[in-house]
């Protein structure tokens, strides 16, 4: 039960403030008075949730860094036609793991771009009519035999 009487009969205790310059409340009850503060802590315990907000969005700024490093490194390397793993371990664990995959990624593809198509096949009439222009040279005598048998495997060979 609370005492409601006055508070001349309240203890000194009542009036002192704390250390952080708050003054208790005072309660009378099971025969005694208590005194309690409203922020009973210290008054930077504020500080100690904001340090843990700010550790927490860095955890997750990291592993969204992460993730993006990675599937990055992996698209790049795909297109390319490198080794997704290989792009993906460089990308997490090494500092220019990113950069050196985009610049392997761009000269793959430059090589690829660069390299001189493959011969089209000749079909088998383009083959025997070259073959027959052949004959022809040198049964006219404008290739030597030497020559006809050169030139001879050498369109065989395009096969």
């Amino acid at each position: 039960m609370l005492w409601t009487g006055d508070l001349e009969d309240a203890p000194s205790s009542c009036f002192e403030a704390n250390e952080f310059g708050e003054l208790p409340t005072c309660s009378y009850y099971g025969g005694e008075w208590h005194r309690s503060f409203e922020n009973s802590g210290d008054p930077s315990d504020g500080f100690g949730g904001f340090v843990a907000l700010i550790i927490i969005l860095g955890v997750i700024a990291a592993a969204g860094t992460a993730y993006w490093r990675v599937t990055t490194a992996r698209g790049m390397a795909r297109r390319s036609g490198l080794d997704e793993d290989e792009a993906a371990r460089m990308a997490l664990f090494t500092e220019t793991g990113l950069e050196t995959t985009y610049l392997a990624s761009t000269m793959r593809r430059r090589e690829v771009e660069a390299a001189p198509a493959p011969a089209a096949a000749h079909d088998h009439d383009d083959v025997a009519d070259r073959l027959r222009r052949l004959d022809r040279l040198r049964d006219e005598e404008l290739v030597s035999n030497e020559e006809w048998g050169e030139r001879r495997r050498a369109i065989l060979d395009e096969l």
